[in-house]
């Protein structure tokens, strides 16, 4: 089974992104976005979005005013693979793999 991918939080006040598998999630300071940060005033209304992609995910600005960075490096679109580092406004967060174990039945006795 593939990993789940998360973009978890490593500033204060920022809550974990779990990143879809199939098609992608907005994130942004508005309550419509599926991931909203009101809190975060440098983060625009809806500054970009994420969707899983094979070996991570990736991470598109949608025209915010301050830009969205992979590891200090602005970009517009990227790949993100785990361990790279994210940072919209103020809220910084990096993205994480966890395998979800899925429980096995035990044989039926005989």
């Amino acid at each position: 089974m593939p990993p789940t991918y998360i973009l978890e939080p490593i500033s204060a006040g920022t809550s974990e992104i779990q990143v879809p598998a199939d098609g992608r999630a907005s994130v942004g300071r508005e309550a419509t976005n599926k991931f909203a940060f009101p809190h975060d005033l440098q983060m625009s209304s809806v500054h970009f979005d994420v969707g899983g992609e094979l070996g991570g995910c990736r991470i598109r600005d949608l025209g915010s005013s301050n830009g969205l960075f992979l590891n200090t490096k602005r970009i517009k679109t990227a790949i993100v693979v785990e361990g790279d580092e994210i940072r919209a406004g103020g809220s910084r967060w990096r993205l994480v793999a966890r395998r979800i174990e899925v429980p096995t039945s035990a044989p039926e006795p005989g």
